[in-house]
């Protein structure tokens, strides 16, 4: 979001208000799922964490494809919905999925880790992705470099976490 932030300001124009602005679509998305989510069939939730971060991908990259090369100002926003709906889709189930393993002795310490595991992945992510953006020859270049490392590590992740399913489900069955 930082590089595509910082893109839409140097090289489409957009005042640093009208940047922030073209973020309220992907707020609406995120918040909207993330308060329906646990509305869908059971099945459907199971499905969302590794669902989600795809919807995510694809959003995000038919957004940066749009842009790029100076798109049509403000086509893009309801990709960005559709972006935050996927990052919620992810997000909030997940947490659901992992907080429900643990012993409630254990309570304080899972939410010690689903408070401080995404800051530091925000962190990690602005200080390498960032990198990433800034040492390409232009901004357009950059964004593409930087969507595509967050893709393949949102397909390397949704993989492990399809597989980790996968066996967890295979351990459930054989258990019976």
């Amino acid at each position: 979001m930082l590089t595509l932030t910082l893109h839409l300001q140097s090289e489409l124009g957009y005042t640093p208000l009208q940047a922030g602005l073209a973020f309220v679509p992907y707020a609406l998305g995120f918040g909207a799922l993330s308060l329906s989510w646990n509305h869908c069939p059971q099945r459907l939730r199971r499905a969302m964490p590794i669902v989600g971060p795809l919807v995510f991908v694809a959003g995000v990259t038919l957004v940066v494809l749009l842009i790029r090369d100076h798109g049509h100002p403000w086509a893009f926003l309801p990709l960005l919905l559709f972006a935050g709906a996927g990052h919620a889709a992810a997000y909030s189930p997940l947490i659901a999925q992992v907080t429900s393993l643990v012993e409630p002795r254990f309570a304080s310490a899972i939410s010690a880790m689903n408070s401080t595991g995404p800051v530091l992945a925000e962190v990690i992510g602005v200080a390498g992705l960032g990198s990433v953006y800034f040492a390409a020859s232009s901004s357009a270049d950059g964004l593409l470099l930087v969507v595509a490392a967050v893709a393949a590590l949102l397909v390397i992740a949704t993989t492990c976490a399809a597989l980790a399913t996968l066996d967890r489900a295979g351990s459930a069955d054989t258990s019976r």
